[in-house]
């Protein structure tokens, strides 16, 4: 074997060197292509890379939903909350109802009505005796329109409240009688009814006397119980200014033992022309026609309510004359 020289083995040696440096490189980049440091895989885990943490994370989580305002509330709304609400939905509508129904009783209170029944209807609010009826089966409504279109020509004729003429309380009822006879024939005097006549009774006392006698006249006890005894063609009769009667009985309202002074409780008396009534056909007030005080021309006076603005006014009084006695105009024969 021949003797290496110095340049061969410098050549020998810088060829070891290079295979070295190329081997090595080749294992380093196999060793950073397939290794992946415990901090990446971290990394790639969190971004869903992992496929065995990835199928986990699918199973387990809920997908979030996305709501609107009105879903929220209907969500999150307690059951007791709810419960709340619909009782407040449930009072709102029936205090609909009741508003409803209270208007529709004012507007029957503020309509004038006639009550088409017939003329002898029972009166069931009526306590004390009834009143004798009228059988002829003429309707309220007509008695109504009859005496309103008297009243109306009298009002027209401006009578002044003058005793001697027939123009006060008791002679304007007088007037308004006679008138009601001729316009309603089968009403008038005959064989079947009869009416009071200045001759036997001439004042408001006499006349209540009158009915009394021939079992046509209501003393009024209670006037809320009475009040529908009040009709188109009735008679009513009330006590003095400022008093109140209790008990009452004929010779308290006449003073019919004494030639019926003015010690008798009656004071004033009239004749419905109209009423009003409610959603059950109860009087709620009416109207008169009458002759009013000195001073004043007769004339139908308004409506006289159940309530008055004035709460101590008597129920259906004629201002601070209590009611005290009511009669039909006409009268059967007994």
């Amino acid at each position: 074997m021949k003797s290496l020289t110095t340049s061969t083995i410098l050549m020998l040696v810088a060829s070891s060197l290079i295979f070295f440096f190329i081997g090595r490189y080749s294992v380093s980049s196999s060793s950073s292509d397939s290794v992946t440091t415990t901090s990446d895989k971290d990394l790639l885990t969190s971004k869903g890379i992992d496929s065995k943490d990835d199928k986990a994370i699918a199973v387990n989580s809920t997908p979030t939903k996305v709501t609107t305002d009105e879903e929220k509330t209907e969500e999150v709304l307690p059951s007791e909350d709810k419960e709340a609400a619909a009782k407040a939905e449930a009072a709102k509508v029936e205090a609909d109802k009741a508003a409803k129904a209270a208007a529709a009783i004012e507007a029957a209170k503020n309509r004038r009505v006639e009550n088409a029944s017939s003329i002898d209807a029972p009166s069931s609010l009526v306590t004390s005796t009834s009143l004798a009826r009228v059988k002829m089966g003429i309707s309220d409504k007509k008695i109504a329109e009859v005496l309103s279109s008297i009243s109306k020509k009298m009002e027209d004729k401006k009578l002044a409240y003058v005793s001697s003429m027939m123009q006060d309380c008791s002679g304007i009822f007088h007037q308004l009688k006679d008138s009601l006879q001729t316009r309603l024939p089968s009403l008038a005097a005959g064989s079947q009814y009869q009416y009071p006549t200045p001759q036997v009774a001439r004042s408001s006392r006499q006349i209540a006397d009158w009915y009394h006698k021939n079992n046509n006249l209501l003393i009024v006890q209670d006037p809320l119980a009475s009040r529908n005894s009040i009709r188109p063609g009735a008679v009513m009769f009330y006590g003095k200014s400022n008093r109140i009667f209790k008990d009452i009985d004929i010779d308290m309202l006449t003073d019919r033992g004494n030639n019926y002074t003015s010690n008798g409780a009656i004071q004033h008396i009239a004749v419905v022309t109209a009423v009003s009534l409610d959603e059950d056909g109860n009087v709620v007030d009416y109207t008169i026609m009458h002759g009013r005080r000195p001073g004043k021309t007769a004339h139908r006076s308004g409506s006289k309510e159940v309530q008055s603005r004035n709460k101590t006014l008597p129920a259906f009084g004629h201002w601070s004359q209590q009611w005290v006695g009511i009669a039909n105009m006409a009268t059967l024969k007994k």
